[in-house]
């Protein structure tokens, strides 16, 4: 990774970063792109295709490049359009692309449209703690935007991974949130597991240690299906 400050602005975090993926399975006689840009949409940093080697690794081979060079806006700056992201990487690329010829331009990409990139996720905190870091609170709607908001927690210093993901659903009176909802797949198999190894007997408390709390939605999960679990966390 390559990451690239702006003059002016926000100093604490870098406005973009470059994310660099060649690939692996380059057999002979065979013709490909020196290098595709992918330009990352905005909101969508944590998704596989975009946060893993594997993902971009997958993304090469759709794109029957050579290297992945995957271009990641970073939150807390304002980016007008996709095309003034365009206009201001380009002067970029080629130092970072697999071609010699300076007069051959590299095709740059991207998931998103300008009416959707231009509308990331609203921001509702930000902070610094002691610990983590500088951190944001983010709020994205569901698919159609009338249902539910997903609440994230993200720190600065890993901006393509979701420390907490919770659902808030809609209704008259505001928000509520749905402590049934669990975004992480690594929670559902430590519930799974506790629930085999230990099952929840009617009437009956049962205990459960939480090492580190995180955002608290997995020991808000645990009191949701079973009430009387006595749940420490430290």
């Amino acid at each position: 990774e390559l990451h690239f400050w702006s003059n002016t602005g926000n100093f604490r975090n870098p406005r973009y970063t470059f994310i660099f993926v060649d690939r692996k399975d380059i057999a002979e006689n065979e013709r490909y792109l020196p290098c595709v840009v992918i330009i990352i949409p905005r909101g969508r940093e944590h998704e596989y295709s975009f946060s893993t080697f594997e993902g971009l690794q997958s993304l090469a081979i759709q794109t029957n490049s050579n290297r992945i060079l995957a271009v990641r806006c970073n939150r807390g700056h304002n980016f007008a359009s996709l095309d003034s992201v365009r206009n201001e990487i380009e002067p970029y690329l080629l130092r970072f692309s697999k071609t010699r010829q300076t007069n051959q331009s590299i095709p740059i990409m991207t998931a998103s449209n300008d009416s959707e990139f231009e509308a990331p996720p609203n921001v509702v905190e930000e902070g610094h703690s002691e610990y983590s870091g500088h951190y944001f609170v983010e709020e994205v709607e569901d698919d159609d935007g009338k249902n539910a908001i997903y609440r994230r927690l993200i720190f600065s210093s890993n901006p393509g991974l979701i420390q907490t993901e919770i659902k808030l659903l809609k209704d008259n009176k505001g928000l509520k949130h749905d402590s049934s909802y669990v975004s992480f797949e690594y929670h559902c198999a430590m519930v799974t597991l506790g629930s085999l190894l230990c099952p929840i007997e009617m009437g009956k408390i049962s205990n459960a240690l939480i090492i580190g709390l995180g955002g608290g939605a997995l020991p808000l999960y645990l009191r949701r299906f079973n009430p009387l679990a006595a749940v420490t966390v430290c």
